[in-house]
Formats: structure tokens, sequence, C-alpha cells
């Protein structure tokens, strides 16, 4: 790779050193950079961990830099790509340069909640290999939470049918993930734009397994969400991601392809109703409807016989 990496500022020793990286790969955002890093500076543990931020804006131009000098914190190491790599090249380049078992992804407009570390690294002690995926709640641009998760007592398991129905494994902020399953599963894909996360989790889930749990861990902000400039490709994305998964998944393949084919109609009637004015070019009708909603149902009916054998199998 002819750009590098420039390090700016801290010690990059400390990636060697410390259990988890906060990877916040960064380019344009800078309006809640502070506030996001001051949430990951903010962690009630004892867990040791780094905060690795590649800034992908090679001029300088949004002077980032002096935004992390005013922490003076000694957790933080920062880089500067020398060229800008594209979103997909920069994420790329945060898991090329941590060097630490764990990651857990922050963006540069969301929050950690100050349990997050604590709370993962605890979980990572029973599931070690699998990803551990935090539930979210969400807040606006005035950094006030709007929306709050739900409760679950425990983590329940990520399937790949699961991923068929949704990304269970969400944006990945607040998540836990082993950085080298990551890297071997080639990282993020330039091809699987705008749903480069789902399509990486989503291989995840079938190599390594993912656990969901329903405490918050992190702050996610709807008014930055960048589905606002890309809703027209992400129906498109996401049907591709659920199509890669159908060998996983020991149901009928007409079933499966049925059920992403409705999938896909009420995707886009979500997404053209939610950011666009002009209508939806999917038809949709109350069979349709009926018919995906039947379908939900067997996947989930499938998801708990798959989770009963595997507790069987286990106790035999």
């Amino acid at each position: 790779m002819s750009c590098k990496s420039v390090l700016k500022f801290g010690n990059d020793a400390l990636l060697n050193n410390v259990k988890i990286t906060v990877l916040m790969p960064i380019f344009n955002h800078n309006k809640f950079l502070l506030e996001s890093i001051t949430s990951a500076l903010c962690q009630d543990c004892t867990v040791s961990y780094a905060i690795l931020i590649v800034d992908n804006d090679a001029n300088d131009e949004y002077h980032n830099l002096d935004i992390i000098k005013k922490l003076e914190s000694d957790k933080i190491v920062y880089y500067r790509n020398t060229e800008n790599l594209g979103m997909v090249g920069n994420w790329n380049q945060c898991l090329l340069l941590s060097k630490s078992k764990y990651g857990v992804f922050l963006h540069d407009d969301d929050r950690l909640k100050t349990n997050s570390l604590k709370y993962l690294s605890s979980l990572s002690e029973k599931y070690s290999d699998f990803a551990i995926i935090g539930n979210t709640d969400f807040i606006d641009n005035k950094s006030e939470i709007i929306k709050k998760c739900g409760s679950k007592l425990s983590p329940y398991t990520i399937t790949p049918s699961d991923m068929v129905i949704n990304n269970a494994c969400s944006n990945g902020v607040g998540s836990l993930f082993r950085l080298d399953y990551l890297r071997q599963l080639g990282g993020f894909v330039e091809d699987d734009y705008p749903c480069l996360d789902y399509a990486l989790f989503a291989r995840y889930v079938v190599a390594y397994g993912a656990v969901r749990t329903r405490v918050s861990t992190a702050d996610i902000r709807l008014a930055e969400n960048a589905t606002l400039s890309c809703y027209p490709e992400m129906a498109d994305s996401n049907r591709k991601v659920r199509y890669s998964l159908i060998n996983s998944i020991k149901l009928p393949h007409w079933f499966l392809k049925f059920f992403i084919g409705l999938s896909y109609i009420q995707e886009q009637e979500y997404l053209y109703a939610t950011y666009s004015e002009l209508p939806c070019p999917c038809k949709n009708t109350k069979a349709k409807r009926m018919m995906y909603r039947c379908c939900l149902k067997v996947l989930r009916l499938y998801k708990r016989f798959q989770l009963l054998s595997y507790a069987k199998k286990n106790r035999s």
C-alpha cells in the first residue's frame, strides 16, 4: 500500500499492550468528535484499552488533531493518512493498525456508554470467540436520548437466520469483535457498500458465531446517520447480503429466496417513506405483507428449533 498512516499523537506501543482497542475511523464529522472520544475515555472499568483514531482527512482540512490534543490523554493513538483511502480503506486501516485481541467500533458522531468496555469484557470471558453485540439507545443532534432500547436479562445467540431477517449485529458501535477474525474474513469490502458492516458481520456470524445482549452499550446519533444519503442503495445491498447467507440455513432455498424478495419490498417501502418524497419503486400489497409475516414466523420457529437442538447436544 503506497498510502501511509502517520502517527501524529500518542504512543503506538500502547496498541500492543491492551486487551481492547476502541476503533475510530474518522473523516469529516468533527462536530461531535470531542463528545465521541470523551465517551470512550470516561469508561468505568479496569480493563486495559486504547483508543485508535485513524483520520482520513489527509489535508488536515478539519483540524481534528487540535481537538485530540485538548484531551491530553495517554489512551489515544492518533494516525492521519497521507492520502484519502475512502471509507472502506480507512475502516480497514483501523483493522490493520490495531494489535489487541478485541476491538470495539465507535463512529465519530456516536457515544459509548460508561459501562461498555467493562460489560463487553466480562462477556468475553464466557464467549471468547463470539462477537458480542451490544444494544443501543438513539440520540438526536442535541445529544438527547430519543429512543431507549428494550431490556432482556441475558444474551441470546445470533444465528444466520437472524441475519437474514435483519442485521442483528447493527453497525458494530458498542460491540466487541475478535480483530484477528475480522482480518481473516477479509475486512470491509468495497462491493458491499453501503451495507459494509452488515456484510462483514454476517460473515463473522457464520464463521465464528455471535451473541447479542439487550444491555445498551452505545448511543447512536440518528441525525447524522449516513442512511440519509444512500437510502436508494440500502435495500439492494441488504438483499445481496441475505442471498450470501442462504447456504448457511437448513431451509429450502426457494423459501429463503421468497422471503428475501418479500423483505426487499418491505425495506424499500420503509426507506422511501422515511427518507424520500418520491414514490417507492416496489409495489407492496396487503397480501405481500401477510406472506412476509408468515415467513418471519417460520424463520423464528426454525431458530428456536436450532437452539433447542444445540442445547440438547451440549447436555448429551
